[in-house]
């Protein structure tokens, strides 16, 4: 228990949690754009909640955006007895000063095609077996490596097709680990 407790210590210590922003140059505006260029999508992370924007954009006075996912709140009913739905929007742009973190999102299919390829791999060596063992009792070809391998290469590459038609986001930080030295621009 002991190690565990020196272990987060040292950690809290070696990287301190960061409650304020980071101080902001108007050229790191620049730098921010480069990497924010072909992003679809932001994460900002602003006074204790995370939000994501569309189509963002770094200018001196703050991170601009097209639109706030999530804005305005959606009202199902009449009558809504919640606070949920009495967030302001966030100003655009929001300023730097507010800024905790922000990370680029960019929409990828490799995840869903690496996904959809391991599960037709998997459906495909099953399958695969199966056909062989059939064979084997109607009296055919008893090469049950082959019809696995055979019929798993198949199934992979449809199962790979399939993901790719689907995208999901995947996210880099932008700010502030830029500012530390990490995430450099792709």
């Amino acid at each position: 228990m002991r190690i565990l407790i020196v272990a987060a210590a040292v950690a809290t210590l070696a990287n301190p949690p960061s409650g304020l922003a980071a101080p902001f140059a108007e050229s790191d505006a620049a730098r921010i754009q480069t990497q924010l260029e072909k992003a679809r999508y932001a994460r900002v992370a602003l006074g204790g909640r995370t939000i994501t924007v569309e189509h963002p954009r770094a200018d001196p006075s703050g991170l601009a955006y097209r639109h706030a996912i999530g804005f305005p709140p959606p009202r199902p009913a009449v009558f809504v007895t919640g606070d949920w739905d009495s967030l302001s929007p966030p100003p655009n742009p929001i300023p730097w000063s507010e800024i905790q973190r922000v990370e680029a999102g960019r929409m990828s299919r490799r995840t869903t095609a690496l996904f959809g390829a391991g599960v037709g791999l998997v459906l495909g060596v099953g399958t695969g077996y199966a056909l062989a063992r059939w064979a084997e009792g109607a009296g055919g070809d008893t090469n049950v490596g082959g019809w696995m391998t055979g019929v798993g290469a198949v199934y992979a590459v449809v199962g790979a097709g399939i993901g790719a038609l689907f995208s999901t986001p995947t996210w880099r930080e932008v700010r502030p680990a830029a500012e530390r030295g990490g995430g450099q621009p792709d």
